[in-house]
């Protein structure tokens, strides 16, 4: 009797796992990702990629299962414009945010942009293998209490109508500050990119948020991503 065939019937296939391409531009993050989901019975590697450009190559060769998102990547596109991108040019991929940003703004934006679900990279390896398997079945997943799309936005601050943004009112290197900010760096990122030190960049952030009466870091941030959200990052020094 065929080893294929079990009383008289023929045995079932193993289940399809789920196929999945890591976007990350960090090559150890990549790599670290990649054999914890290879570790796991029902997934595996579908692709890896460590920008926007080389993302939507393989996108449009084939289409992965979950495609796992950094929001900062390289170059002019950041991981919530691709995010758009995917659900545009393959609707059946579930994006799953995973990034080192836990701000309610840059959840939002990623839901807005089509994203099934937003995970912290501080979280526990379970969690984020959690919420590959919730949004592979259709589920959403985030590792924190979503916050409501219909709060009202805190107004942007009123500001010269010939300097809508009131960018007039700060340095060239606090203006760069925000530009940094609104693409998504970290404090550690800006000062890497800056070459300045992580105490600098705090306050030039103080000094931008007095400037353009803001009340609170969040609203900075609020501000930042206004203003430079459709905007390339600058290019490394």
């Amino acid at each position: 009797m065929s080893e294929e065939v079990v009383q008289g019937k023929a045995a079932d296939p193993a289940p399809r796992k789920c196929r999945i391409l890591i976007v990350d531009d960090h090559p150890l993050m990549r790599e670290g990702l990649a054999k914890l989901i290879e570790s796991e019975p029902d997934m595996e590697i579908w692709g890896q990629a460590g920008n926007a450009p080389d993302a939507r190559v393989l996108l449009e060769k084939g289409a992965p299962d979950v495609a796992l998102v950094d929001i900062v990547l390289p170059g002019a596109t950041n991981g919530i414009e691709l995010t758009s991108a995917i659900v545009a040019l393959r609707p059946d991929v579930k994006v799953l945010i995973l990034s080192m940003h836990d701000d309610d703004t840059y959840v939002l934006r990623a839901v807005r942009g089509g994203a099934s679900g937003y995970v912290t990279k501080s979280e526990v390896a379970s969690v984020i293998l959690g919420a590959i398997r919730a949004v592979w079945r259709g589920r959403s997943y985030f590792s924190r209490p979503l916050p409501q799309e219909t709060a009202p936005e805190t107004p942007e601050p009123e500001v010269d109508p010939k300097d809508r943004f009131g960018v007039g009112k700060l340095t060239r290197r606090e203006s760069l500050v925000l530009e940094l900010l609104g693409r998504g760096l970290t404090r550690a990122q800006i000062a890497e990119h800056m070459r300045i030190q992580v105490k600098t960049v705090e306050a030039h952030r103080e000094h931008m948020r007095r400037k353009l009466g803001l009340t609170s870091s969040h609203e900075l941030l609020r501000y930042a991503i206004r203003k430079f959200d459709q905007r390339s990052a600058p290019s490394p020094s």
